[in-house]
């Protein structure tokens, strides 16, 4: 799936703040915009998250990132 950019750098971050803890907490921020009625927050925020789990996904086993 292509990504904006700031998706990418939102999703890096997250990484590097909440580690492996970071598709949970961007898809409960997702979450928290439809409680608001934001569904274009929702939706920026739900792609952060898919770009967290691909960026996950080409990890090393020693944790570092490939990108």
């Amino acid at each position: 799936m292509t990504f904006d950019r700031e998706v990418w750098d939102i999703a890096r971050i997250m990484l590097m703040v909440y580690g492996r803890d970071a598709t949970y907490e961007a898809g409960s921020i997702a979450d928290e915009m439809v409680k608001l009625g934001d569904l274009d927050g929702a939706d920026q925020w739900l792609r952060v998250t898919e770009a967290v789990d691909e960026l996950q996904q080409n990890t090393t086993h020693q944790g570092r990132l490939l990108h």
